[in-house]
């Protein structure tokens, strides 16, 4: 890969589109129906890479990641490498059983991020389905017991936008590491009726910043003044976002469109997407905002726009006890 992941921090690596829930404001949507997981030998060439590029950090996503077939060797290998490994998961039967599996050394070497959608039953499993906010609470307590590292990620939409404070007291309690917290757009599975309103989410990042908070958040801001300068992380080439498919991204923002990826990696190099039209190129104007929000809803732009405000970078976030 000729030292492809040079002065990269991070990656994001979705290694399948496997998953047993349908989640209401899932971004991968329809993909799920696939079933599509990362060959093990791509995945294995990534981490090696990473090692000798000097990457920090390997987050395993899906999907549901505990779901890929080859879990248990992939995060052996990430481990080995010296590189810190962290999952983020829906806490369902596939991550017991994956718990069971990992020795203890391996388990106190892992980070695991919850998805939480709800501080109780009702709201997590209108989002997530039956049964799964028990399921969740006993992953939880598992993790506990093992001495794992945790944090928690909300995706904060009209079907959980009134239980935000709750999740964040939910997560104290349960002493999670951190908490992200994500505005969810019209993407995949999520409805456009789902997406929570400029006003809305103001409000919603008003009422943290006012809370008393007891732990590390992180929050998206969203929406920035329009005199706001952006600076786009794609451009910055820190983090990269790697499909099961090979496709590199530095925004999660293109995984939904087509053609737009960076280029594709195979197991010895990077081919390049020539297509004049992808996200790096899209990425060099930030003047307006984010530059790939046009693209997935331009309503929204133009109510920003009306109340002199703009998409800022999905990646900046305003942080509280960080």
């Amino acid at each position: 890969m000729d030292n492809f992941f040079k002065n990269t921090e991070s990656i994001d690596l979705y290694i399948n589109y496997v998953c047993g829930l349908r989640c209401t404001h899932c971004f991968v949507g329809e993909l799920l129906n696939t079933n599509s997981e990362m060959p093990l030998s791509l995945a294995i060439s990534i981490v090696k890479e990473s090692a000798t590029s000097g990457v920090k950090t390997i987050t395993l996503l899906g999907g549901e990641p505990t779901l890929y077939k080859d879990i248990i060797l992939l995060i052996k290998c990430i481990v080995e490498n010296n590189i810190e490994v962290r999952i983020v998961t829906n806490a369902q039967k596939s991550f017991y059983k994956l718990v069971e599996k990992l020795s203890p050394q391996i388990l106190s070497k892992l980070h695991v991020c919850f998805s939480i959608d709800g501080s109780c039953d009702i709201v997590h499993n209108n989002i997530r389905g039956k049964g799964t906010f028990l399921n969740l609470i006993h992953g939880i307590t598992l993790a506990q017991k093992n001495n794992m590292s945790i944090s928690a990620i909300t995706s904060i939409s009209m079907d959980n936008y009134f239980d935000a404070l709750s999740i964040i007291d939910f997560c104290v309690k349960n002493k999670m590491k951190y908490l992200n917290i994500h505005y969810v757009t019209d993407r995949g599975f999520a409805e456009k009726n789902k997406v929570v309103s400029i006003n809305e989410w103001l409000k919603l990042c008003k009422t943290i910043e006012e809370s008393s908070i007891k732990m590390s958040v992180r929050l998206e801001k969203t929406f920035v003044p329009e005199i706001a300068e952006v600076h786009c992380d794609v451009i910055k080439k820190k983090n990269y976002i790697i499909d099961p498919s090979g496709k590199v991204y530095g925004c999660t923002m293109f995984m939904n469109l087509k053609h737009m990826e960076s280029g594709i990696l195979t197991t010895d190099r990077f081919i390049i997407n020539e297509n004049k039209y992808n996200e790096n190129n899209v990425c060099t104007c930030t003047n307006k905002g984010c530059p790939v929000m046009p693209l997935i809803n331009e309503g929204m732009v133009s109510q920003a726009k009306n109340k002199q405000l703009k998409f800022d970078c999905i990646f900046n976030k305003t942080k509280f006890l960080d």
